[in-house]
């Protein structure tokens, strides 16, 4: 009789430093992941030797009639920037000092926050820099994506990102934006070191789509698609937001606690009431990058891509 082996989980560890997470986008997912964060960061200071977390918060756009409900927006912050009025509201719940970036993300701002620019305490080099995505625009998806580490000297941190559809939607982790960056991520042994781009295994995200071509005549307005318009007319689910944040901010939790994960992607239908999750294993990453078990481990020839 033949009995099938059980995978091997190998954990994706990262080094004991305090944290820095950056949360781009505070809208549907994003508003809920900085509540979320608030009591998270409340609760470490009862855990001892548990690490600092330094929060940002980074949207653009003031709070709206119809955000109030789907998204942790309150009737009083209408027509406040979304990042600063909930850096100021947790701040002032839990004690904390949760910063604040009323501006659409840009490259030059994100890559001041991976190299610490503006404080040389932070950045990827002294912290674990973590970015939460929490957009619906692949632009800025492909922005963050653009950013992550090939390899060599560049500077490693993580992009956690959260998205939805109508009732449908993903966390994923990643480190690489390449899947030849992957090589060698397993020569440790029982431990992962990189995790490929949540825009690698989901291109979809990054790909930015080629405006339309000019019609004749006089060129109608076409509305882009936007989460809170597709709740107010029951399209997207209500509850969405908050069981994606809840599993995003596991995550989270697991990393600031454990330095660890053994998930590299969770993906929930709140229609059929469904969650699942994929281990990483050697045999799932081999499958994915197209790379040898060899090359994983570092000790095959080097794989372009």
């Amino acid at each position: 009789m033949r009995h099938l082996q059980p995978e091997i989980v190998t954990p994706f560890c990262i080094p004991e430093r305090d944290f820095q997470i950056v949360v781009v986008g505070c809208g549907g997912n994003g508003s809920q992941i900085a509540g979320g964060l608030g009591r998270l960061c409340y609760h470490l200071r009862s855990v001892a030797r548990a690490p600092a977390v330094n929060v940002v918060l980074i949207d653009g756009d003031r709070f709206a009639q119809k955000n109030v409900g789907r998204q942790l927006a309150r009737v009083r912050d209408i027509g406040v920037n979304k990042a600063q009025a909930l850096a100021a509201r947790v701040s002032a719940d839990y004690g904390l000092r949760f910063e604040a970036i009323p501006e659409m993300l840009t490259d030059k701002m994100l890559g001041d926050l991976i190299s610490g620019q503006e404080d040389p305490g932070r950045g990827a080099n002294r912290t674990n820099l973590i970015v939460v995505g929490c957009v619906d625009r692949p632009e800025a998806r492909a922005m963050i994506h653009s950013q992550l580490a090939m390899g060599g000297r560049d500077l490693r941190w993580l992009w956690l990102d959260i998205g939805n559809h109508e009732h449908t939607g993903q966390v994923v982790l990643g480190s690489v934006r390449t899947w030849a960056s992957l090589r060698g991520s397993m020569a440790l042994g029982g431990i992962c070191a990189a995790l490929p781009s949540p825009g690698l295994l989901l291109p979809e995200l990054v790909a930015i789509p080629k405006p339309p071509k000019k019609p004749r005549g006089r060129p109608r307005k076409v509305p882009l698609a936007n989460c809170a318009d597709d709740v107010a007319t029951n399209r997207q689910s209500f509850g969405i937001n908050g069981v994606l944040a809840a599993i995003g901010l596991e995550y989270l939790t697991q990393l600031i606690t454990t330095r660890s994960v053994t998930r590299l992607r969770t993906t929930v239908d709140v229609k059929a009431l469904t969650i699942a999750s994929e281990l990483i294993t050697m045999e799932r990453l081999r499958s994915l990058s197209g790379l040898s078990e060899d090359e994983l481990r570092g000790i095959g020839p080097q794989k372009k891509g």
